[in-house]
């Protein structure tokens, strides 16, 4: 019977065991079943495990470091968008008057993204940076590829920079060429994608890369080589220009059309097309007006990036046939030069500006501007004096 209970009854109340019971053996006198270690303690053991450590550091990393570049002043970034840029002044039917140039005798114009077609935003993201929207300033896959076929063909044959590094390299002012160089673009380009968005960037990018011919930003391109809005480009030409800023020297469609033949034989057509565009130099008296202080749209030296006037182009170039022809006539007098303001009756807005006959008469002061001297009016007045006294009945 001893026997029967030791092997059944026995057995069956050890399997059926409370788990409190087994779990309080070999606890603390005092301890709790439910008892557990101190917050702090759990703390450090995940803080000793080696994966928990990585992701901690890969979180400041992706989060704290933009955080911080983010709140850091950057004055070269600040100094290189408020660089001068050129001004595209049209007349009242929509026909470009100037491009007006820098300091330099440069064109950098600006085009807002938003005005951009995207099929030029494709192209040139498409041949300098594939993964411009998967990156943060550096594509270390692009340059571990670039430093592989460098070292296989024994020469420089790719860069592996990012568009944000291209920007970085435009704005950092140190020349060397040297790895710390490039430490300091990737560095700049960090400091690029934490302050500004990728549309900012991209259109940074636009504004200020250079295409040869003393044309900076793709506007200025476009209409230097092709005499084109953006607008009106055609797919082939979008392609030449896309790759002309990795070498604007062998990349120049008027000299060497034939580099374009390993993009597409389309573009290789369209750089055969090429000519070099002549700005407009129409109205220079009326456009050293509106560049002044007095005209109210100029401020702090600078234009708008576009302007549309009041002013005729056709109407103005007639007036001034009509003053030239005026002078002609007027020689045996002794009168060399003229001016000659031109206002819309109805709303006092101006039709035509012309300073002197001709801007480029030294001899003369061709440079002064007639319309804003302040000459004594003379019997000038007369005319109008004598229609007065004849309206009062004096």
């Amino acid at each position: 019977m001893k026997t029967f209970f030791k092997q059944h009854v026995w057995t069956r109340l050890r399997r059926f065991r409370r788990p409190e019971a087994s779990s309080m053996r070999g606890s603390k006198p005092g301890c709790r079943p439910d008892c557990r270690p101190p917050e702090n303690l759990r703390l450090s053991s995940l803080l000793r495990n080696g994966r928990v450590r990585i992701v901690l550091i890969a979180a400041v990393v992706l989060f704290l470091f933009p955080a911080v570049l983010h709140i850091l002043p950057f004055p070269e970034l600040e100094e290189f968008e408020t660089r001068e840029i050129s001004s595209r002044i049209y007349d009242r039917n929509g026909r470009l008057i100037q491009v007006t140039p820098l300091k330099t005798g440069d064109r950098r114009e600006y085009t807002p993204i938003s005005k951009i077609p995207i099929s030029i935003q494709k192209e040139f993201i498409k041949r300098e940076d594939r993964r411009f929207y998967f990156h943060h300033g550096v594509d270390f896959l692009s340059l571990a590829n670039s430093l592989l076929q460098n070292v296989t063909s024994g020469k420089i044959i790719r860069g592996g920079s990012t568009i944000s590094m291209q920007l970085a390299k435009a704005i950092n002012k140190d020349n060397s060429v040297n790895f710390g160089r490039k430490f300091h673009d990737i560095f700049f380009a960090w400091r690029l994608e934490a302050k500004l968005s990728k549309k900012q960037i991209l259109e940074l990018y636009l504004k200020s890369v250079y295409f040869g011919n003393g044309s900076y930003g793709i506007t200025s391109g476009a209409r230097t080589f092709f005499n084109r809005e953006l607008s009106e480009l055609s797919e082939a030409q979008i392609q030449v220009l896309s790759v002309m800023p990795r070498n604007p020297t062998f990349y120049n469609p008027i000299k060497y059309p034939e580099h374009f033949e390993n993009i597409s034989s389309e573009a290789k057509n369209a750089a055969l097309k090429a000519k070099i565009f002549s700005y407009p130099f129409n109205m220079p008296h009326f456009v050293q007006f509106l560049k002044s202080e007095k005209s109210g749209i100029c401020k702090n030296g600078r234009l708008p990036y576009e302007i549309h006037t009041s002013v005729d182009l056709q109407i103005n170039r007639t007036a001034q046939n009509f003053l030239r022809k005026a002078l002609d006539l007027a020689s045996d007098s002794r009168i060399s030069n003229g001016s000659l303001l031109l206002l819309n009756n109805t709303d006092g807005s101006v039709i035509s500006w012309i300073g002197n006959a001709d801007f480029f008469d030294t001899a003369n002061g061709g440079q002064i501007d007639g319309v804003l001297v302040q000459n004594q009016p003379g019997s000038s007045m007369k005319p109008f004096l004598y229609a007065l006294a004849i309206e009062e009945d004096i």
